[in-house]
């Protein structure tokens, strides 16, 4: 099950109807506290952030916030309107709402892209990126990037994304096990041997459980949507 979490908002946001949630940690009403934006990974959800934002929750307002088509937030009536792109307008109609002027937006994996995105989009009059901290993740085409790039990590990726767009087919059936699978004590050993997490393990279980909660093949269109974003030609003015 995905980790219970508090405060969470819900609100229809004025971009194509979709309800969004979002959730607020610290003392937002300190304004001598900076705000920090945080940006999860695609399959992340607010258990992400959960050991930074406690962390931080006494020197700084963090807000973090489902994209659309992920767990708490809706998905919209048009699937096209799942990208990169669609989760920054998201992302200022929160930031509006919240009354927030200025923020160091962080991002993991692919919200790396996002926060890429946010600092093209969302500087304004009313609201200024502070800083941008940006973690393990590629600044565009992730398909094509990840792994370090190159013709192997490009056919490895495509190769894994058709198995999960197939897989999808047979998740009512399999989604239990492997869920007990990633509860189990072999889960972490594995991952680590793979090469899929290092140094405090543990704090992945939460993310796969939450992956398998969702719709795999709705997921595996995000990515697709995600792989087509690019940044190269605005990284240069950052």
């Amino acid at each position: 099950e995905m980790v219970p979490v508090t405060g969470v908002q819900t609100c229809a946001l004025p971009i194509y109807g979709t309800r969004i949630a979002w959730r607020v940690v610290g003392d937002t009403g300190d304004a001598s506290k900076p705000w920090v934006i945080l940006c999860h990974g695609y399959g992340g959800t607010f258990n992400t952030w959960e050991p930074i934002a406690h962390r931080l929750a006494d020197t700084a307002r963090i807000l973090m916030w489902d994209y659309r088509g992920m767990h708490h937030s809706d998905t919209p009536a048009d699937t096209t309107r799942l990208r990169v792109e669609d989760h920054v307008r998201d992302l200022a109609c929160i930031i509006a709402r919240e009354g927030i002027s200025q923020a160091f937006i962080g991002g993991w994996s692919v919200g790396v892209q996002v926060a890429l995105e946010a600092w093209r989009r969302l500087p304004s009059d009313a609201f200024a990126v502070d800083g941008l901290l940006l973690v393990c993740g590629a600044y565009e085409r992730i398909l094509h990037e990840a792994r370090g790039g190159g013709r192997m990590a490009q056919m490895q990726s495509r190769a894994m994304l058709r198995a999960v767009s197939v897989a999808d087919r047979a998740m009512p059936m399999f989604r239990g096990p492997l869920k007990r699978i990633a509860g189990s004590p072999i889960a972490l050993p594995m991952a680590e041997r793979m090469g899929i997490c290092t140094g405090q393990p543990a704090a992945l279980i939460p993310a796969i459980h939450s992956i398998l909660d969702m719709n795999l093949r709705q997921y595996m269109r995000m990515i697709r949507l995600a792989d087509d974003h690019q940044t190269r030609h605005f990284l240069a003015e950052i």
